[in-house]
């Protein structure tokens, strides 16, 4: 929260760090400045506030006698709303911080926040812009990935969504993307990748290393080259087959690399 209020002046900043919340906090309640909405999902929402709720065991490490539901999850972030809505945030803004944990995390994965970045500071549905230079580095990262878990099948892993864990499976996916084995990575939305703020711009940024692209049910995302969908689909909650597949078929206000990762999921569910 320090460091997203201490960078609220600069808006193009502060609009790529919300950007990353809009599928979901565009449907959040009360509905009140969307600044605010994407504010709490990235601040509390997207927080150790995670290890407390799901289906993971974390929340007993906080001596808690039992996750939160959803009900009080919704309670939580209703009523921060409100709060944050009477906070005036140019207080705070301007701050220099010993350790800005926005800033020190952007700049670890200049290809993923370039990218979101163009996404969050452009209304083109899709667009070019200049190529970040590969680290080599990344390469050897994903090379050093010890692992043989399948990606035949989509394999269950049960983490806090907050957990910085690059699971097998995860690891399986990226390294298959540069050995060419795989076309492009494939999430439903942001938050369904993770929670935590620094392992959703690291594995973007492995995946655009790939010379791949990420994309989810609303943005196709390359190293160089964007598409967005025109209108926001909501995040998935839990997980309903039919509202999966139902999305992947909503094509309608895709651009046509975007329509055909879509397809090929969907096909891939059908079959």
């Amino acid at each position: 929260m320090v460091s997203l209020c201490a960078n609220w002046s600069d808006e193009s900043y502060k609009k790529a760090l919300l950007f990353l919340t809009l599928e979901e906090a565009t449907f959040y309640e009360p509905q009140l400045d969307i600044e605010i909405r994407c504010f709490v999902v990235a601040t509390l929402r997207n927080s150790m506030l995670e290890h407390c709720h799901g289906i993971s065991s974390e929340y007993k490490e906080w001596s808690y006698p039992k996750s939160l539901s959803s009900n009080q999850i919704r309670y939580i972030t209703e009523e921060a709303i409100k709060f944050f809505k009477a906070v005036d945030f140019s207080k705070y803004s301007g701050r220099t911080l010993d350790n800005d944990y926005y800033r020190s995390i952007t700049a670890k994965y200049p290809m993923a926040w370039t990218a979101i970045m163009q996404l969050a500071n452009n209304e083109y549905l899709c667009k070019n812009y200049t190529k970040v230079p590969n680290n080599n580095s990344v390469k050897d990262e994903i090379q050093a990935f010890d692992s043989d878990a399948s990606i035949d099948k989509m394999n269950k892993v049960i983490l806090s969504g907050y957990d910085e864990i690059l699971d097998d499976t995860l690891k399986s996916i990226i390294k298959s993307l540069l050995e060419d084995k795989m076309d492009f990575f494939y999430v439903d939305c942001f938050k369904m990748l993770s929670r935590n703020f620094e392992k959703l711009l690291k594995v973007i940024e492995y995946v655009l290393f790939t010379e791949k692209p990420f994309v989810t049910i609303n943005y196709y995302i390359d190293n160089g080259y964007f598409e967005r969908r025109n209108t926001i689909l909501r995040a998935n909650h839990g997980f309903s087959p039919e509202v999966y597949k139902a999305k992947l078929k909503n094509k309608e206000e895709v651009q046509k690399n975007h329509s055909i990762c879509l397809g090929h999921i969907y096909n891939s569910i059908e079959s």
